[in-house]
């Protein structure tokens, strides 16, 4: 027989939600803490991959970590570590030429603007899993409601 309706959310969602429940949710003995990046008030130093651009992102996820140090997991460090990158090169390329000239005199856009829009796009999508933007954090309900104008990493959103 086919199951109707949503799936179950998972434990970590109920932890995150504020609505785990050991009687609904899982044995006491199977609870499993999530491991936050925030420990002790103290958030990790950007790897050294990052530069320019990218480590001012860091910062400013940083500053939000420790404002809601129960925000970020440490699975969510790659996608950190991937959106700073991103913000990188998104200022960096910004600054090289969109065209270039072929041989024959005919303008096209250059293989680095094409670079440079995918990473424009994959900063966006880990902007909106990370919770760096308004909305983000609204669905998270780890938001403010200050944090619905604008915000630190609106220079970066297209």
């Amino acid at each position: 027989m086919a199951k109707t309706g949503r799936p179950p959310k998972s434990r970590e969602q109920h932890k995150l939600e504020g609505t785990f429940r050991k009687d609904r949710h899982g044995e006491p003995d199977q609870e499993e803490e999530l491991n936050y990046i925030v420990e002790e008030g103290n958030f990790p130093i950007h790897p050294e991959i990052i530069k320019g651009d990218g480590v001012k992102a860091w910062k400013i996820i940083a500053e939000r970590a420790l404002q809601y140090p129960k925000l970020y997991t440490w699975g969510d460090y790659f996608a950190m570590v991937q959106y700073c990158q991103a913000i990188y090169y998104i200022s960096k390329a910004g600054q090289e030429e969109y065209f270039e000239i072929d041989d024959k005199g005919n303008k096209r856009v250059s293989a680095d603007f094409k670079a440079w829009k995918d990473a424009v796009m994959v900063a966006d999508r880990l902007s909106q899993r990370l919770g760096l933007d308004p909305s983000s954090r609204a669905a998270l309900n780890f938001g403010k409601e200050d944090d619905k104008k604008e915000d630190d990493f609106s220079e970066w959103r297209v």
